[in-house]
C-alpha cells in the first residue's frame, strides 16, 4: 500500500503542469515571489551563523580532520560524498570521521554544560553522629 502510494505521487511529480485558460491571462501571470534572505538585517544574518562559545572552543580542541569533516558536513551542508572529495579521503573514511568527531563534540559540550541538579538525599539516609562524651 505504501509503495503503491510512493509510486503514484513520484509519476504524479513528473507530469507535466496543465495550463488552463487563455493566453493573454498566462502571458500575465507572475509567481509570487519568494522570501528574500536580504529582507533580515546583516546582524541577524551573522548572529544565525554565529557559533555559540561552547561549541566554538569544543571545535578548536578537536583534531584537524575530524573539526574539517564535522563542519563540511554540519555546517556548510555538503553532502558526505562532496566532503570526501574536498578532503581528498573515501567517503567512509569521511564517515568515521565524523561518528568520531560528533561523539568527541558531544562529550566536549557534555564536560562544559552546567551540571546536573544533584537528588535531594532523604534525611533518613543521612549519616548520624554521635557525640561520646565521657562525662555521665
Amino acid at each position: 500500500m505504501v509503495n503503491s502510494y510512493i509510486n503514484s505521487y513520484r509519476k504524479w511529480r513528473r507530469e507535466p503542469v496543465l495550463l488552463t485558460g487563455s493566453v493573454d491571462e498566462l502571458a500575465a501571470y507572475r509567481p509570487p515571489p519568494l522570501p528574500s534572505p536580504l529582507t533580515r538585517s546583516a546582524e541577524a544574518q551573522a548572529l544565525d551563523v554565529m557559533p555559540a562559545p561552547e561549541l566554538a572552543r569544543a571545535m578548536r580542541r578537536l583534531p584537524a580532520e575530524f573539526a574539517t569533516a564535522v563542519y563540511l558536513t554540519d555546517v556548510e551542508g555538503l553532502s558526505y560524498r562532496e566532503t570526501a572529495q574536498y578532503m581528498g579521503t573515501p567517503v567512509g573514511t569521511v564517515m568515521s570521521r565524523l561518528h568520531r568527531g560528533r561523539r568527541a563534540l558531544r562529550a566536549a559540550l557534555a564536560a562544559s554544560g552546567p551540571a546536573a541538579p544533584q537528588p535531594a538525599r532523604a534525611a533518613s539516609a543521612q549519616p548520624t553522629v554521635l557525640a561520646a562524651s565521657g562525662a555521665e
